[in-house]
């Protein structure tokens, strides 16, 4: 299975999410940009090509981008080779729009909610598990539908 190439136009707004995302460090960066343009890979080649001398920054960077749903991980179903890899990373475009990391919606319909979300519901301390889908539709019915400003829920 080769890696699906995005469109250009797509790629960029990709790197446009991924540089105002504060989760992520210059090494995943370049972890990104590394399997875009790169098919099939082992991640000793990877460490080697990017210069990265600890294979352990190489994995963690690769695990955060597939937990952030930059990049998914998938099988090739075949056996275990050395120097082969079993695995191949393609890079998703599924969640362009609203990215996972929703402190990164700058200049988009979702900033307004996302600041009022993240004011409330993750600065404030609690010990109960937060509904964070309903939570955050409800944010931004008030903002969007019932057309309260930012300010008038924040007080």
């Amino acid at each position: 299975m080769e890696n699906l190439k995005l469109d250009y136009s797509d790629f960029v707004q990709l790197l446009e999410f991924a540089t105002l995302d504060t989760s992520l460090n210059v090494k995943d960066f370049r972890v990104l940009c590394y399997v875009y343009f790169n098919d099939n890979f082992t991640q000793q080649k990877l460490s080697k090509d990017l210069k990265i001398s600890s294979l352990g920054v190489v994995i963690s960077s690769l695990k955060k981008l597939e937990k952030l749903e930059y990049i998914e991980k998938v099988s090739k179903h075949t056996k275990k080779i050395k120097n082969v890899s079993s695995y191949n990373y393609l890079v998703l475009t599924k969640n362009l729009n609203v990215h996972k990391n929703h402190n990164n919606s700058i200049n988009s319909y979702f900033k307004d909610t996302s600041s009022l979300y993240n004011y409330f519901f993750e600065l404030i301390p609690t010990s109960k598990k937060i509904a964070y889908f309903e939570n955050y539709k409800a944010v931004d019915l008030l903002l969007n539908y019932d057309k309260f400003t930012f300010e008038q829920i924040k007080t």
